[in-house]
């Protein structure tokens, strides 16, 4: 089945989990262009989806990675600007995170060569947030000169040939902790260097060289990128704009076309060779404010690999201890620091990132005792400062915690997964039940990763490939990891078009005990921001809470739902919560008859 239009099985079970009412939801809002879901727990609405996706943003509170203030990263207009000084909803030149996961493939004798049907195409990336920090921070410096503060967990686009300068067109993210210097076997570590940093001329010449391309010159489109290119008549101005162009390095080749008629005078093309990166370069020099507008509005259909893309080698690499760096989140994930490819934005984290790793620790049996001592693990795991690294570093992730936290889920019966214990007695009565604590589930919902039969060859394969799914259909979803309100904006929103929003927050504090890790009262500022944008017609809005938690205006509609138990099955069967699950609709939702799903 197509990645794009498979419907997948959220992989753990989630305390107020959607699965039941997926489709409700879907029926409400339509086949919109655009998903968000500020509060993304298991996944469940996004990962039921029966249409073929289109633009889908969620947030999972984490947090970013970081570079020094005094970093130079490249703003859309061709300009550089200081780290520091970067603000909310600037524009910078970024590029796509990933290549496409569509895949061309050819036989060459026994072998099935796959190539992406399109690779990393440049983006205009939007500030969302900035935050100054302290972290673990190393001095990196590159074959060309290059140097550059970054914390330990900053992602750099490296590039698979670790020999040649010349870059390949696939490429992973590596984190600078694990960048390589030179080795004795000539490997090391290579970044993807897509331009120099250049600083805008302020002469003469440049201010008539910027002037002349801005009205005469023009920028065709190339199979691999753009090339800038002026044309005028043979003479002097044509002279001297080959001349400052020489005489500032550019390679400029000159191509002569005769008029066959003698009313007109000869012209000439002047055209920039040297690739993307020239390309790039004469822009920041002279600056002709027309052109770089122009590119602006097409970029997003050209290839960040030119012909002649160029990737640089670390040659130094100094721990510095703790720096302040600048956390930059942009709304697609990437921007260029100093001319490198770099990248901004755990159980989610670490499908994404290593979804085989993850796979090999999360296939075990269920066991009583390996699930209490791996429930005590990982709550020192969170003492120990996991979570902080967690909050402060998108990259850092660790594929174990991820493996052991979701197995640990799936067999886990009802609340208090990875919650610190508090002291209780041993239960005493109802025949020697023995000391009241969680015993693995042993029924249908508590099996383990979600697969049918345990996996009993190949080292967990059937998860490893399930994982590897979910990592691909993760591969184009936009990544939040913050606040819920900033996935929410204007950019984020109706302005992809009509735009589904999933609002499923925590139940406020007068409805819920200690059911979540992160304790925060935000039901009522959720239920607030919903009610406010509710009249927006390209806005179709659900929100899910109890029957009584929210009073919505008239023109809501809502669904009551019960959840299938699970959960609220334990004890004594009286919880009465099950019953109160309801969703409100905004007034822009698509029309459905009033149903409940009892």
């Amino acid at each position: 089945m197509n990645l794009k239009t498979q419907i997948y099985k959220p992989p753990f079970p989630w305390f107020g989990g959607k699965s039941k009412v997926a489709h409700l939801v879907w029926e409400r809002f339509g086949d919109v262009p655009n998903y968000v879901e500020p509060f993304f727990g298991s996944g469940a609405v996004m990962f039921l989806r029966p249409h073929e996706p289109g633009t889908e943003t969620v947030n999972d509170k984490d947090s970013f990675v970081c570079v020094a203030p005094q970093t130079r990263v490249l703003k859309e207009n061709m300009e550089w600007i200081n780290a520091g000084d970067i603000a909310i909803g600037d524009k910078l030149l970024a590029f796509d995170e990933n290549n496409s996961t569509d895949y061309h493939e050819h036989s060459v004798g026994n072998h099935i060569i796959r190539h992406p049907k399109s690779y990393r195409k440049w983006r205009i990336g939007e500030v969302i947030k900035t935050e100054v920090i302290k972290l673990p921070s190393y001095r990196l410096t590159f074959e060309d000169g290059t140097k550059i503060i970054c914390s330990e967990n900053h992602s750099w686009l490296s590039c698979r040939n670790n020999i040649l300068k010349k870059s390949t067109k696939g490429g992973k993210w590596i984190k600078t902790r694990f960048m390589k210097t030179p080795t004795f076997d000539g490997q090391v570590s290579r970044v993807l260097k897509l331009c120099n940093v250049v600083d805008k001329l302020n002469t003469w010449d440049a201010g008539w060289m910027g002037g002349f391309f801005d009205g005469e010159g023009h920028i065709s489109s190339r199979r691999t990128g753009w090339k800038v290119t002026v044309t005028q008549r043979l003479g002097i101005e044509s002279d001297r704009a080959f001349n400052i162009l020489s005489a500032h390095g550019f390679n400029v080749r000159r191509e002569i076309v005769k008029r066959k008629s003698s009313n007109h005078a000869d012209i000439e093309h002047l055209h920039i060779n040297g690739g993307m990166r020239e390309n790039i370069r004469f822009l920041m020099t002279f600056r002709p404010e027309r052109l770089i507008r122009n590119l602006v509005k097409e970029i997003h259909n050209k290839s960040v690999y030119g012909r002649d893309n160029v990737s640089v080698a670390l040659v130094e690499k100094e721990y510095v201890g703790e720096q302040e760096v600048v956390a930059i989140e942009t709304d697609c994930h990437t921007y260029i620091a100093e001319g490198l490819a770099s990248h901004n934005c755990n159980f989610w984290r670490a499908t994404q990132s290593d979804s085989a790793e993850v796979a090999k620790h999360a296939d075990w049996p269920v066991n009583e005792t390996d699930l209490l001592a791996r429930h005590k693990w990982l709550i020192e795991q969170g003492k120990n400062g996991f979570v902080e690294k967690m909050r402060t570093d998108p990259y850092y992730f660790d594929a174990k915690i991820a493996g052991w936290w979701v197995w640990g889920i799936c067999c886990w019966i009802g609340q208090g997964w990875c919650k610190v214990e508090s002291q209780q007695l041993p239960h005493l009565g109802d025949q020697g039940r023995g000391i009241n604590r969680k015993l693995p589930h042993l029924g249908d919902q508590g099996q383990g990763i979600n697969r049918k039969l345990p996996h009993l060859g190949d080292q967990g394969q059937g998860i490893a490939e399930y994982l590897e799914s979910l990592s691909q259909r993760l591969r184009r979803v936009r990544v939040a990891c913050g606040d819920w309100k900033r996935v929410l904006g204007d950019s984020v929103t109706f302005k992809h078009g009509v735009t589904g929003i999933f609002l499923d927050p925590p139940y406020s504090h007068d409805e819920r005990d200690e059911l979540y890790s992160v304790d925060e009262n935000i039901a009522v500022e959720v239920k607030q921001w919903a009610i406010e944008n509710g009249n927006n017609k390209l806005l179709r809005i659900a929100l899910c809470g109890y029957d009584t938690e929210h009073e919505m205006p008239a023109d809501w509609s809502k669904v009551h739902w019960k959840t299938n138990g699970g959960f609220s099955n334990q004890g004594d069967g009286s919880n009465k919560n099950k019953y109160r699950e309801t969703i409100w609709f905004s007034p822009y939702c698509l029309n459905k008859k009033q149903q409940s799903l009892f």
